[in-house]
């Protein structure tokens, strides 16, 4: 049983099995699932403002794996490996990204930035800064759920139109 169903039922009146609406022309469902992918790729790389409360700095990439420390010694002529969805298979191949964007994206300010740089310079494990790593994986996610949220808020206000 595929995720579609589990999530909108088996046999379902109104979802096939990939989870389309039923009645929806084809055409018009996949031109409506690759503008909301554009329009979600686009939101996530546009830099704003520093995500940490209440600070006003303009953002710059931020790496959720310290670029120094962890991708770089793993890395081959400054690429790394990483998994991607084939949307046409539904397979996963290995594709190389530049360290320079790998796990990057525009979370903090320069001066935030800092707060990781002890671990990041090093690689030393009893660095004070090792104990705030996970801060930029949460703030990461919750910059993917509000980059997310401004997507489906744009589609609400365009569907309202």
């Amino acid at each position: 049983m595929s995720l579609a169903s589990k999530v909108f039922g088996a046999n379902n009146e109104f979802f096939g099995e990939t989870g389309k609406p039923i009645y929806m022309d084809e055409k018009y469902f996949k031109s409506l699932h690759y503008n909301f992918i554009n329009e979600r790729e686009r939101v996530r790389r546009k830099k704003g403002g520093c995500i940490i409360p209440g600070c006003k700095g303009k953002c710059v990439l931020s790496h959720t794996i310290p670029e120094s420390s962890v991708l770089r010694p793993v890395s081959y002529q400054k690429n790394v490996i990483y998994p991607r969805l084939n949307s046409e298979s539904g397979q996963y191949e290995c594709k190389s990204i530049n360290i320079g964007k790998a796990s990057a994206f525009p979370g903090f300010c320069i001066d935030h930035e800092r707060l990781f740089s002890g671990f990041e310079r090093n690689g030393n494990f009893e660095d004070p800064s090792i104990a705030i790593q996970n801060l930029r994986v949460i703030f990461r996610y919750l910059f993917e759920v509000s980059s997310l949220l401004k997507v489906f808020k744009r589609a609400l206000s365009s569907y309202k139109k």
